[in-house]
């Protein structure tokens, strides 16, 4: 019988990604799984606060609601 190997969960090449979304429950589920997969995650509830985020920080896939309560999500 082979051994099974473990795999040390680490930051996927720290690879950055910004979830904008208004419903709290859709951004922590949403954290939850991409940091178990081994991203870093930016979290935003509207545009003005994700604008912050990306003006600090190299993100590099967003994901984002496009029924935001100050924007429409398709800038």
């Amino acid at each position: 019988m082979s051994k099974a190997l473990k795999i040390k969960k680490t930051a996927t090449n720290n690879v950055k990604i910004l979830v904008v979304d208004d419903e709290k429950s859709i951004r922590w589920v949403l954290k939850k799984s991409l940091e178990r997969s081994g991203y870093i995650v930016y979290l935003a509830s509207e545009t003005k606060e994700a604008f912050a985020i990306l003006k600090k920080n190299k993100i590099k896939l967003a994901i984002i609601d496009i029924n935001l309560p100050d924007e429409n999500g398709i800038i």
